[in-house]
């Protein structure tokens, strides 16, 4: 029996959205989404035994949302120009005459669990083109899903392994857990951990609420969430469980390639590469993709080129795959001293630490190389040895090396051979990211945008039957193309980001960015200690103040209710308890972080339902993850072009945003610890560094002055502003606005800060700019360039861009806080990346661990603190000639906590 395959439209439509660079046509119509589905019809149209059939949604209200109006409340609506190309997608789908499904009442889903489960009955085989959860419950032996973004079949076993259930208790699993995308509540206070708990011990919700004993099963505090829950839990199961008893009958039309029905629509929105794989369905026998050719320097070479009216005029690609070794050794020797060349690697992942080089490629002119050392599919050709694998890559080393996020090869190259890259750095991601901060930098999107050429996508390498796991899976012929093209793109990309640049912003790429590469390496190698125990002890403490919290806030509310829930809990303070709102959500009343604190002192709840909300997202956020890593060493990955200020960020984890001015934040940075106790850490921190920097722009006469005679700076402020009798207990005042001012802060806000009302606000900002007239006049300047010119700039030349073309009235104003706060945090990202630099470059014996925006922390042996703080500290006060001096405060300790302290 034929095979059917049932579509979730647009669910599909949405990742095709998400998943593929911003795309255009020549008239600068969106044609990412576009793309993706002309590109999922050419693969599953290829099977000429299946019958697939396209699931729509109910184009009238969803039974669903009459049950339980909150679901799906919080989807935001969906971006302009996916909306545009929604339009185009559901044209092709009537013009194609497609297979469709669709009840009204109902969700595509609902359609999709009602067809395969009749379908398999009947014997077929169902294939389910998505990778959404909710789908996971209709897995049984005749139905799977195909996930089309990853190419992998998702069946019972792929399933036990992401989730850790069986498709069959999948149904209670979201019950429990719920899902926040679509609104649906689950139990409050209960994740995926304590839901596989639950399900250890009962199989249904019916007997998960038959069990009078939870307290000694689950504990006290599990316990009452499971019993609060229980409204919610079945509300939810009603809403995750889809029906598979939908009335469809359909008259199935087997279908050949339905893009020759819209060929016309494909050249209007310039999909050239859809059309080429139509053409080639067509005529066969003109499909050349794949030539062996003799090479200069053997039989054994691999070459590819692609078609020229697949890829802009100036850019033609051409790879060859290299197997032997003598050919390899005496093509790198060949090339002249100097001569810099594009690089690019492939590994078995993205854990630079962990994963395994496959295989290396690299380009000087016109030709991409592939090198494969570690495929090992079956009846895989011998490939390069190590020991000439390190002979080759010691003669690129010798070379000028260029990249696109050159940062990630050479950490893998370190990691599997302990061999590091001594010379100049040059990456085409930070070119990318100095001409457009604020633009997508990935080697896709830059080729689409440069070159109006569409690199090989990586995906497209596996089949849709594919099994593989990684790179080391797929053929060397198809590797040596597709990586081939990335080192070939990289060199040509970067040398006309090269010819495009603005001379100062490429100074500024060799003088500051390309070694600060290095610079960040030798952080993220390094990685900082943590105290497991500690973080461990320190999780169980919190847990029980969570219970403790718990009753206390029962205790003082007229009803039982869910504290996680925020409608229950909107209930029990603005309808119960009769407290005024501040402001109201779609929802219902607002129960977020600056609602809680207006309520501070109208009700004995309100400090206990804070410190509930703060014990939660501290040990979500910062105690469960650091606890489930490997190992005790934390390794940061940070992104130089993750901002568009020039800042740097942090990921996996973000040790950015750990907190600093709570009491809780400094017990979680009490567990990141030096060493050994032979070690001590060391933090060095920019002094109100934006304020100096708001001093040396504006050249105020009095913030100048009080910064050159060491003046409390926000004292200063509060004494010109309220006199000086008031100034002591005015001081939290001024510092509030002199910060603010960086931050484009306006009267509602400092009134919402400080706790008065707007006009008190207006008042103190008048009174302010009337003591620094020079400051306000700067500021008003500032915004006029910013208009004009349609960007601002930093202390180094760095840019910002806005669009005030397409902006309106309320972008505008948000554009030009953005802005003024640009200037700011990127002229302070400047100096503290100088800084970092000249650091690493002088013989300083401290290991820089972190930088947490302005601060930086090192660790160094104990013996030696003070002095290396003195010489770290001389580094960093005269890295630049402000109009103001520079400060440094420093700080030692043992853990971050006692940095702070």
């Amino acid at each position: 029996m034929k095979k059917i395959i049932l579509i979730d439209t647009f669910g599909f439509f949405f990742k095709s959205y998400y998943a593929i660079p911003k795309l255009v046509n020549k008239d600068g119509f969106p044609t990412g989404l576009l793309t993706g589905f002309a590109n999922l019809l050419s693969s599953i149209f290829k099977d000429e035994e299946s019958y697939t059939i396209f699931a729509l949604e109910s184009k009238t209200k969803l039974l669903r949302k009459e049950f339980f109006p909150e679901y799906k409340a919080n989807r935001k609506d969906a971006p302009e120009d996916l909306k545009m190309q929604l339009g185009v997608a559901l044209e092709w789908v009537t013009k194609m005459d497609l297979n469709l499904a669709r009840v009204e009442g109902y969700e595509a889903d609902d359609v999709i669990a009602s067809l395969a489960t009749s379908y398999a009955k009947s014997g077929h085989k169902v294939e389910i083109v998505s990778s959404d959860k909710d789908l996971y419950q209709l897995i049984d032996s005749n139905i799977y899903l195909y996930d089309p973004t990853k190419k992998i079949d998702i069946h019972e076993k792929e399933c036990l392994e992401k989730f850790k259930v069986h498709p069959s208790e999948f149904i209670t699993y979201q019950s429990i857990v719920g899902d926040s995308s679509d609104n649906i509540p689950g139990i409050k206070g209960i994740g995926p951990t304590g839901a596989l708990k639950i399900l250890e011990k009962f199989k249904s919700l019916e007997e998960l609420y038959a069990c009078t004993d939870l307290e000694s099963i689950f504990g006290k505090r599990m316990a009452s969430l499971i019993t609060e829950g229980k409204e919610l839990a079945f509300t939810s199961r009603k809403l995750v469980t889809l029906d598979k008893n939908l009335n469809l009958t359909l008259d199935l039309k087997p279908t050949h390639n339905p893009l020759l029905k819209i060929k016309d629509e494909l050249v209007k929105y310039d999909l050239k590469k859809v059309l080429q794989n139509i053409d080639k369905t067509q005529n066969p026998t003109k499909d050349s993709s794949k030539a062996q050719s003799t090479s200069l320097f053997g039989e054994s070479s691999f070459e590819k080129e692609l078609p020229r009216s697949q890829v802009a005029s100036d850019f033609i690609l051409k790879t060859k795959l290299i197997l032997d070794e003598d050919e390899l050794l005496s093509k790198l020797s060949s090339i002249p001293k100097d001569t810099p060349i594009g690089f690019d690697i492939e590994t078995t992942g993205l854990n630079v630490r962990e994963d395994i080089l496959v295989g290396f490629s690299f380009a000087t002119s016109d030709v991409g190389y592939y090198v494969p050392c570690k495929h090992s599919y079956i009846n895989a050709p011998t490939q390069i040895s190590k020991e000439t694998l390190l002979k080759a890559l010691n003669i690129i080393f010798s070379h000028p090396l260029i990249g696109h996020n050159l940062k990630f090869d050479l950490q893998v190259i370190e990691s599997n051979f302990n061999l590091s890259y001594k010379g100049v750095i040059q990456d085409s991601m930070i070119l990318a990211w100095l001409i457009d901060p604020s633009g997508y930098v990935g080697l896709d999107a830059c080729m689409k945008r440069y070159f109006n050429h569409d690199m090989i996508k990586f995906d497209s390498l596996f089949n849709k039957k594919s099994k593989y796991k990684d790179f080391s899976n797929i053929e060397v012929e198809d590797a040596s193309l597709y990586a081939g093209e990335d080192a070939l793109a990289t060199l040509k990309l970067f040398n006309k980001l090269k010819d495009l640049i603005e001379k100062p912003l490429l100074d500024l790429a060799y003088s500051l960015e390309f070694p600060f590469i290095k610079t960040i390496m030798s952080m993220e190698k390094l990685g900082i200690h943590i105290n497991k125990p500690y973080f461990q002890k320190l999780l169980n403490e919190l847990n029980e103040k969570l219970a403790s919290l718990t009753e206390k806030i029962h205790a003082l509310s007229p009803v039982p209710f869910n504290i996680n829930s925020t409608k229950q809990l909107g209930e029990v303070l603005y309808e119960r308890l009769g407290l005024q709102s501040s402001k109201k959500t779609k929802t219902g009343f607002s129960t977020d972080e600056t609602s809680l604190k207006a309520l501070l002192g109208k009700h004995q709840m309100i400090p206990y339902l804070l410190e509930y909300r703060e014990l939660t997202k501290i040990t979500s956020t910062y105690l469960e993850p650091f606890l489930n890593s490997e190992g005790s060493i934390i390794h940061t990955q940070f992104i130089q072009t993750g901002t568009s200020t020039g800042r740097l960020a942090s990921k996996n984890p973000n040790l950015q945003n750990i907190p600093v001015k709570t009491e809780l934040g400094l017990k979680v940075r009490e567990g990141f610890v030096a060493s050994s106790k032979e070690k001590v850490l060391l933090s060095l921190d920019y002094s109100q560094i934006e304020l100096r920097l708001l001093a040396h722009f504006s050249q105020d006469p009095s913030l100048v002055h009080a910064f050159l005679e060491g003046k409390d700076i926000h004292l200063q402020s509060a004494s010109l502003i309220f006199g000086d009798e008031q100034a002591m207990d005015k001081r939290y005042i001024a510092k509030t606005i002199n910060f603010g001012l960086i931050y484009g802060m306006g009267a509602r806000k400092l009134a919402a800060s400080l706790g008065i009302t707007q006009a008190q606000a207006k008042s103190y900002i008048e009174s302010y700019f009337a003591k620094f007239p020079t400051v306000k006049n700067y500021l008003n300047n500032l915004k006029e360039e910013i208009l004009e010119k349609g960007y601002t700039y930093t202390l180094l030349g760095r840019k910002r861009y806005f669009d005030f073309h397409h902006a309106n009235d309320f972008e505008r104003a948000n554009f030009l806080r953005e802005g003024v706060n640009a200037l700011f945090q990127g002229s302070a990202a400047d100096l503290i990346k100088l800084s970092m630099n000249k650091i690493m470059e002088s013989n300083i014996k401290a290991s820089m661990l972190l930088q947490i925006h302005d601060e930086l922390v090192f660790e160094v042996d104990r013996d030696d603190a003070k002095e290396v703080a003195k010489s770290l500290q001389d580094i960093m006060t005269n890295i630049y000639k402000l109009k103001v001096p520079l400060l440094c405060n420093t700080s030692i300790g043992n853990t971050l906590a006692e940095l702070k302290l």
